[in-house]
């Protein structure tokens, strides 16, 4: 349907040009639903790398004021891209591929060479950057409150880690049962693609991204990920870094001697 719409646009065109001398101003357009849909695509998707770039610029440049950490966002770049390329990726092996035909239920079944609806990046597509980022900074939060209490680059990390995770695992269960429930349990293929994709999504930002893949980019020289601020002397540590004069080991912190907690 739309290739005949861009056909006819195409030669309505041309007629135009050709009455042009004969009756000058006179133009020929073509609208109909098909037309009026096709323009509201071809603009969306047209837009829609655009809206990205602004939302993920925007996004990081508030997380490196609000932790006054310049590298902070580069080391978070992969966990905002993982999630959404593995997420579509997953939706087009479901919906277009049919792997997961076999399973007999409706809500996964192909579509066929149809793919995607064309609505599902554009309704998912930022939201996807704002769930990454949302545990990043929560997270991140976290470690960098214990790297300012005095523990060392990786011991806040491992921390920060064991602080956020049960609440983050709680939040995300959570978060794709609603979905979940309201989208991919339905009856409309789009609405079962919008659902799979903001539950796969979740499910792997929960679970893999945010126990795995932010922790090891944290990781990697992890001074960085507060300059330019200045963070204290480490004063406990015992992830392999050697012990320097006046820092504690981790059975010196209060609380985690075996004396302590006689």
């Amino acid at each position: 349907a739309f290739d005949l719409a861009r056909m006819v646009r195409d030669v309505l065109a041309a007629e135009s040009v050709l009455n042009a001398a004969g009756v000058p101003g006179l133009t020929f357009r073509v609208f109909s639903p098909g037309t009026a849909v096709m323009d509201l695509i071809e603009l969306t998707e047209g837009q829609l790398p655009l809206a990205f770039l602004m939302c993920v610029v925007i996004s990081f440049l508030l997380v490196a004021g609000m932790f006054r950490a310049i590298f902070i966002p580069v080391k978070l770049i992969l966990t905002v891209l993982v999630p959404i390329t593995w997420t579509y990726g997953a939706a087009l092996y479901v919906y277009e591929d049919g792997v997961l035909d076999w399973l007999e239920v409706p809500c996964l079944k192909a579509t066929g060479a149809a793919g995607l609806d064309w609505s599902v990046p554009v309704f998912t597509l930022t939201f996807l950057v704002g769930l990454a980022l949302d545990y990043d900074v929560f997270l991140f939060e976290r470690v960098r409150e214990f790297r300012e209490e005095g523990f060392g680059d990786r011991e806040a990390i491992q921390l920060g880690l064991s602080a956020t995770g049960g609440t983050i695992s709680s939040a995300g269960i959570i978060m794709a049962l609603s979905f979940g429930g309201s989208t991919l349990l339905g009856s409309l293929p789009g609405m079962n693609q919008l659902g799979f994709v903001l539950v796969f999504s979740i499910v792997v930002d929960t679970f893999l991204v945010r126990t795995v893949l932010v922790p090891a980019m944290l990781s990697l020289s992890p001074g960085l990920n507060y300059w330019p601020s200045t963070m204290p002397v480490p004063r406990y540590r015992w992830l392999g870094a050697p012990r320097e004069p006046g820092e504690l080991h981790e059975n010196d912190v209060p609380g985690n001697s075996d004396s302590d907690s006689e």
